[in-house]
């Protein structure tokens, strides 16, 4: 007996992810970033957990306020402009960011966007890291950023 053989073709899937889901997963980096143990010396792993949840954090409230997801990914990973952007769609209405807030976020973009908390450069060691953020204020922003845009997320 010859085996038969069966081709099966579906529709496309579009899967679409909602503002809350970016918000829940900017939640779920912040809370790794603040469990994650104590490193001996320089550990680039809190600085990545706390920028990745500001940068879905600030993806979410771009959703909820109608921006695209072609959008997003232009954006790609860079925080300054993805502030930006969310600044333009009257952030300032939820959440205030201070001159501090802002700085940090400036600084924190120098490394993230180049993905040097993600691998290892000899540059940036070289230079002992000059310039990190600060984490205290970084996790304030986020915390702040997925409690004042949760309503208007779930809302979306």
């Amino acid at each position: 007996m010859t085996p038969q053989h069966y081709i099966l073709q579906g529709q496309s899937i579009v899967v679409n992810i909602s503002p809350m889901g970016f918000h829940r997963y900017a939640r779920h980096y912040l809370e790794t970033a603040r469990a994650a143990p104590p490193f001996e010396g320089f550990s680039p792993v809190r600085y990545y957990l706390y920028c990745h949840s500001l940068e879905l954090a600030l993806k979410a409230f771009l959703l909820a306020k109608g921006s695209s997801k072609t959008r997003l990914k232009e954006l790609g990973h860079d925080l300054a402009r993805t502030l930006a952007e969310a600044d333009s769609l009257d952030l300032v209405d939820i959440v205030q960011l201070s001159p501090k807030q802002r700085e940090e976020v400036k600084g924190a973009n120098e490394y993230y966007r180049k993905k040097d908390f993600e691998y290892f450069t000899v540059g940036r060691a070289a230079t002992a890291y000059k310039g990190l953020p600060d984490l205290a204020v970084l996790d304030e922003l986020a915390s702040s950023l997925l409690e004042r845009t949760d309503c208007l997320c779930r809302e979306a």
